[in-house]
């Protein structure tokens, strides 16, 4: 709701920047330096999560407005592609975090 909102007052790009400045800043409250609260993981991961499904919805929009009518034909068309690609994104996320996290499992 916030996000068609927006759409009207801002055009896509600048909402780009906007949701990854967002991303910024939650990541920079996540990170452990030094004393680490629950208050701490769940802002950061809070501002994390709602900037990225603003960004993953503003990059959609724009994809839609930027691709090729030609692409809107037959069975492969964007819209499945544009499925495929963030299912295969979430895909590449879900294992970077798991490498990532790997060390502090203990």
């Amino acid at each position: 709701m916030v996000v068609g909102w927006m759409s009207f007052r801002y055009e896509d790009r600048e909402m780009i920047i906007l949701s990854e400045i967002a991303m910024f800043v939650g990541v920079g409250i996540i990170v452990n330096y030094g004393h680490y609260s629950v208050a701490q993981f769940v802002a950061g991961g809070v501002i994390i999560f709602i900037s990225t499904n603003v960004l993953e919805g503003v990059n959609m929009s724009l994809l839609s407005k930027t691709i090729p009518k030609s692409f809107a034909k037959g069975t492969f068309n964007s819209g499945l592609l544009a499925t495929e690609a963030g299912t295969f994104g979430r895909a590449i996320g879900d294992v970077a975090i798991t490498v990532v996290g790997l060390p502090g499992i203990q």
